[in-house]
């Protein structure tokens, strides 16, 4: 069984559809990225050049911080939108043919005959949603990472309805100590 599985991880991670996928997720991200930076950059500079001006002025950086913009946040940009409304196809793409293409060519039988059918299910199964977790969660990721570059990492203030996490929600005293 974990020869099977090894086998229909490498497959699914050693596969074109996975880099095209990638691809398309990682653009959606950094699309995303720049949209924020276009937007928030001139708010940046502007609170700084208050500060620099009159070094007692209270200014609150909350706005734009990186806990609002990420992409997991954020949902009002291009990147974005288009990316959660099509992460199911990115997360099926990587090898959600290959189970039509056993069929097709007749290794379906083959492996049948060396394993019981539910440990080739459970082969493909794994390898499938190990596959599409890759595609969806690295352009996650690398958005949240370069956001990290350029926006400021302020911890959120519980006052402010600037989150999605609401104070006095599950888990939000975790969230707000440490986000």
């Amino acid at each position: 069984m974990m020869q099977m599985l090894r086998t229909e991880l490498k497959k699914a991670l050693c596969n074109r559809m996975l880099l095209l996928s990638l691809l398309i997720g990682c653009i959606l991200s950094l699309l995303h990225v720049w949209q924020i930076q276009r937007d928030v950059s001139p708010l940046v500079q502007d609170m700084k050049n208050m500060l620099n001006y009159d070094p007692n002025f209270a200014v609150s950086f909350d706005g734009v911080s990186l806990f609002i913009h990420w992409m997991a946040h954020s949902f009002l940009e291009l990147g974005s939108s288009i990316f959660y409304f099509i992460w199911p196809l990115l997360a099926a793409i990587p090898y959600g043919c290959s189970y039509y293409q056993d069929r097709k060519s007749g290794l379906f039988n083959q492996m049948v005959s060396r394993c019981s059918v539910k440990q080739y299910y459970f082969s493909k199964y794994m390898s499938a949603f190990v596959s599409g977790g890759i595609v969806v969660s690295i352009p996650v990721l690398l958005n949240l990472l370069v956001n990290a570059l350029f926006l400021p990492a302020i911890k959120p203030n519980p006052g402010l309805p600037l989150y999605l996490i609401r104070n006095g929600q599950a888990f939000s005293a975790l969230y707000y100590a440490h986000p």
